[in-house]
């Protein structure tokens, strides 16, 4: 919620302040005026906050796919789902919207050359995602800025309390 702290591990869009902020958005007088009035700029990065006071970054606002009834996903959680399977050698997810605007979750997987039945293999990978979809009450990015996000999370973030 915009304007509350989250909680601690609660993940939330990062707002900063400070000297080094722009003061302006060229040509743009009403982003400027919505600056000013608040004083603090959205930077559209998600994070979350540890006990510890360590910030981890989950990616970004705008990488959040809407599907199904409004549930709000990153295609970040899915890739990591499906990079715990052995037989998943490389693997992308992105939104795609249907003809009648609603946007479905895609994964693009490369399985191991080993793999003979595809087949068994989409059947058990969906079972997968159902399980954890309902353990979590969860009902277009490129491949890049995923694991670019992957690998900005993991990075051990500056100490700050």
């Amino acid at each position: 919620i915009y304007g509350k702290d989250a909680g601690v591990d609660e993940c939330g869009e990062l707002l900063a302040r400070g000297v080094g902020m722009a003061k302006l958005y060229c040509n743009d007088p009403e982003r400027t005026a919505d600056l000013e009035s608040r004083r603090w700029v959205r930077t559209g990065d998600v994070f979350s906050r540890s006990v510890d006071g360590y910030y981890t970054m989950h990616g970004r606002v705008d990488d959040l796919l809407k599907v199904g009834c409004g549930q709000w996903i990153t295609p970040v959680e899915l890739e990591d789902m499906l990079e715990s399977d052995p037989e998943v050698v490389e693997r992308a997810v992105v939104g795609r919207t249907s003809r009648d605007g609603i946007v479905n979750v895609c994964a693009f997987v490369v399985p191991v050359p080993e793999v003979r039945d595809i087949d068994g293999l989409i059947g058990r990978l969906r079972r997968v995602h159902e399980a954890a979809r309902s353990r979590s009450g969860h009902s277009g990015t490129s491949p890049v800025s995923a694991a670019d996000q992957r690998t900005r999370r993991e990075k051990p973030a500056a100490h700050s309390k």
